[in-house]
């Protein structure tokens, strides 16, 4: 991991992760909570948010385009949201959209959730300006 003063956004650090350090953040988190697989096979994800970061995914109705957010505070991770239009649909390509929008969603809090920690943005992020509503949400 490198981290550098970026010239935009809402940060006053940036950080760079070579894709090694991704996979080996990823396989040292899942080993931490006993999900690695011993063999390929699809990963728990929000089984692994659950016991990693003691939140348990919700789903809501989000807007159009928006599969999924994790709101942060003081502390971290506070929220993981999953659209409910991909849970209701129940198939086998939304759930694969849940897990990748789940993995995503999870990698935002291990690969910078701490930034939020350290110091809140010095300005909220565009998707979020103004306190999006979402379903029965503002963040």
């Amino acid at each position: 991991m490198r981290s550098f003063k970026p010239k935009t956004g809402p940060f006053q650090e940036g950080i760079y992760y070579d894709l090694e350090d991704v996979e080996n953040i990823a396989s040292d988190e899942l080993h931490r909570v006993g999900l690695f697989p011993s063999e390929p096979e699809p990963v728990q994800v929000e089984r692994f948010i659950v016991k990693r970061h003691g939140i348990t995914p919700d789903y809501d109705d989000l807007p159009v385009g928006v599969l999924g957010y994790t709101k942060f505070g003081r502390r971290g991770a506070e929220e993981v949201v999953v659209s409910r239009l991909l849970a209701d649909e129940r198939s086998q390509v939304s759930e694969r959209r849940i897990n990748s929008t789940l993995a995503h969603e999870a990698g935002h809090i291990l690969l910078h959730g701490h930034l939020f920690a350290m110091q809140p943005p010095t300005r909220t992020p565009v998707m979020f300006r103004d306190e999006i509503e979402f379903g029965n949400r503002r963040i």
